[in-house]
């Protein structure tokens, strides 16, 4: 369980009703993780939904044995694992803690369930998720453009970059 207190930390649940936010507080875990730890990997189910409460986590694709590209950094009061949510899709990047971090996680299935049992909860949780994907795919978009300015030799190396977006 996790303090409501600690909720209101996240973004995507400061305004949220309070006893939404107790709901989702009495399912949440706070799991503490050092550098470096591997949250789940490119092409993985993902089984947590994530709130970063301390620390940052990078989401990062390996485009060639030597290149890397973090899509995003995942800082305090923001949450990642959003692909956990939608059937069948798998994870788009590696989450991968680049220090050390304060976690929120939820299970995904018994996210999932309170959803279909309480609706208002599933349609302020997804209309903030909607909210934080737009976020997420400006935020995306700009590193990626930054990138290749800065290194215009990549773009022949990197071919089509259609994989780069979510499958949804």
């Amino acid at each position: 369980m996790v303090r409501v207190e600690d909720l209101r930390k996240i973004h995507l649940m400061k305004d949220m009703p309070q006893e939404l936010q107790a709901k989702v507080a009495s399912e949440a875990q706070l799991n503490i993780y050092s550098a470096g730890t591997v949250l789940f990997r490119l092409n993985e189910n993902i089984e947590y939904f994530y709130m970063v409460l301390m620390g940052q986590v990078a989401l990062q694709v390996e485009l060639q044995p030597e290149l890397t590209v973090i899509l995003t950094s995942v800082n305090s009061g923001y949450a990642f694992g959003v692909s956990s949510l939608v059937s069948g899709a798998r994870a788009a990047s590696t989450a991968i803690c680049k220090e050390t971090c304060e976690l929120i996680s939820l299970p995904v299935d018994k996210l999932t369930q309170m959803f279909e049992e309480d609706k208002r909860l599933g349609f302020e949780f997804m209309y903030r998720l909607a909210k934080l994907f737009q976020q997420i795919m400006a935020n995306r978009t700009r590193m990626i453009m930054r990138a290749l300015d800065q290194h215009p030799e990549t773009m022949d190396r990197l071919g089509d970059l259609g994989h780069l977006a979510p499958v949804l």
